[in-house]
């Protein structure tokens, strides 16, 4: 007995331009994960008409993407901001565990510890640690010449606010190319799905 509601087009995703199998003329869903061993995460063009149909969503998508290009101006403005507390953020490396299978860096905000060395009479230099996640007290390296402890965690907090530009350009990209599709956008024939 065949399956009425199997695919027999298939079509591009309005969100991420995808080809997918249209069951019952939608996209099927797509963009998840079952690592966990169950469906995490999928694309938000899932379960809509395709572009060969409809460009409705891409509007709906470009506004989205300039919203989370907002937020992260935000973040990346505040992580900038002179600190005033004894805190900044640390490229944290995270040791593979059974759970965890890989190993990885992650960003953190961490309470920062400095310790003076030296004594009176000599240079004085000031040493800098964070507790990480795993409960250890962790070494952070000191690279440059910073006048106070202030200018050393202004220039950690830099390194994270960088992160940001590349997700920012990303979005643009993205924004562009969905311009694109609207604008070169006619209705097409769906194509049928290969046997």
């Amino acid at each position: 007995m065949a399956n009425k509601n199997r695919a027999k087009f298939i079509g591009e995703c309005q969100c991420c331009g995808h080809v997918q199998k249209l069951p019952n003329g939608r996209l099927s869903k797509h963009g998840y994960t079952k690592r966990w061993g169950f469906f995490s995460g999928t694309c938000l063009g899932a379960d809509e008409l395709p572009l060969e149909i409809s460009k409705e969503l891409i509007e709906k998508f470009i506004f989205s993407a300039l919203i989370q290009k907002d937020n992260l101006k935000a973040a990346q403005a505040k992580a900038r901001e002179v600190p005033t507390e004894q805190k900044a953020w640390v490229h944290e490396y995270v040791r593979a565990t059974w759970q965890n299978k890989k190993s990885s860096y992650n960003w953190k905000f961490v309470d920062v510890i400095v310790t003076e060395n030296g004594s009176k009479d000599t240079y004085k230099w000031n040493s800098y640690t964070y507790v990480g996640s795993d409960g250890k007290v962790e070494k952070i390296n000191n690279y440059g010449q910073f006048n106070n402890t202030q200018e050393f965690l202004m220039d950690l907090n830099e390194s994270y606010a960088k992160t940001f530009d590349a997700k920012m350009k990303q979005i643009d990209q993205y924004v562009i190319w969905q311009r694109e599709r609207i604008a070169k956008w006619v209705p097409r024939e769906l194509k049928p799905v290969e046997a």
